[in-house]
């Protein structure tokens, strides 16, 4: 039951931390203009064995968190909002990977932070960023 954990623990830790998921299984794009500064989605990749042996089978589960933030210049400093993204994005890859949070979840063994993006929602809609995410999961399967 380990692998379908995974995702839960993710939307969890999100959920404690004020985010809301954006329930759209297979596209963010038309994610409302009121969800914008709180959203999340949750986007499994594909999972693969990365080691075995007698006893136990690794297997990586990669899973992507993709946050909606709105993006726009601060006219009085001159910065734009990316600045809170990189704080907002601090936020939640300490808390997803911090062993206190995923030690409670059954057969996870570890949450590693891989690799993060920042781009546009999309053309039409250049004040909006999607904060991408990406997280490998471990899970520990028994063969015995």
């Amino acid at each position: 039951m380990a692998l379908a954990n995974v995702l839960p623990y993710a939307r969890t830790r999100l959920e404690t931390l004020g985010f809301t998921e954006h329930l759209e299984a297979f596209t963010s794009e038309n994610i409302g203009s009121t969800e914008l500064d709180s959203a999340f989605r949750l986007v499994l990749g594909s999972i693969n064995r990365t080691s075995e042996s007698n006893d136990n089978i690794e297997i990586s589960v990669p899973f992507t968190v993709e946050l909606f933030d709105k993006y726009y210049l601060n006219s009085s400093t001159g910065d734009t909002s990316r600045r809170s993204s990189l704080e907002t994005a601090d936020i939640v890859i300490d808390d997803l990977i911090s062993a206190v949070n995923r030690l409670n979840i059954t057969g996870v063994t570890n949450v590693q932070f891989v690799s993060m993006d920042i781009v546009e929602l999309s053309d039409d809609n250049d004040n909006s960023a999607i904060i991408s995410l990406e997280f490998e999961a471990l899970v520990i399967k028994c063969t015995r």
